[in-house]
């Protein structure tokens, strides 16, 4: 009986945290010369980020051995994984003068994110994100393609997290200035 009871509070704990999130998900029409799809995540009425499938090959992604698309919940565990270490990505930009906007943990909701899937040399699941300030975006930024920016301080983050070892792998903060 007290076996059954341990089932049932980890089903119900499973079972509440993968709906404490509710993405709505849409496919986006994208040029022919990258292929692919990208699905735009929307959360309520605010639009949260996009995955890119893994036959679409996004600019300047990181070489990985082989793609994948990732899920919603792939998502969550790398979102999670970046808000337990943004003080380091806080502490970085404080100390190289690219800190104006990066607050705290909860400052992650004014950016638009980017996924990108991949499995490393090691075989390990990634996700590659891309982070851009979402009050830094035109209406006619094209976010079918990875956002680039050369120096934009931390309105601009990148950031390799590793879904198998559920760590912070590398960051980027500012660019590619």
């Amino acid at each position: 009986m007290r076996r059954l009871y341990s089932i049932l509070f980890l089903a119900a704990l499973f079972g509440f945290s993968s709906c404490a999130t509710h993405y709505y998900m849409n496919k986006v029409e994208c040029d022919s010369l990258l292929g692919g799809t990208v699905w735009l995540m929307r959360k309520g009425k605010t639009d949260r980020g996009v995955i890119f499938s893994e036959d679409r090959q996004p600019f300047n992604a990181p070489n990985f051995s082989k793609r994948f698309t990732p899920s919603p919940e792939d998502v969550e565990v790398a979102d999670k994984i970046l808000k337990e270490n943004i003080g380091t990505i806080i502490s970085y930009a404080k100390r190289t003068g690219a800190y104006y906007s990066l607050k705290n943990k909860n400052s992650l909701k004014n950016y638009f994110h980017q996924y990108v899937g991949g499995i490393n040399e090691l075989g390990e699941r990634q996700i590659f994100m891309v982070l851009c300030l979402k009050s830094n975006m035109s209406p006619r930024t094209d976010y079918t393609d990875l956002i680039i920016v050369l120096d934009g301080g931390d309105t601009y983050i990148t950031a390799l997290i590793n879904l198998d070892t559920l760590k912070l792998d590398e960051f980027t903060v500012g660019g590619q200035g």
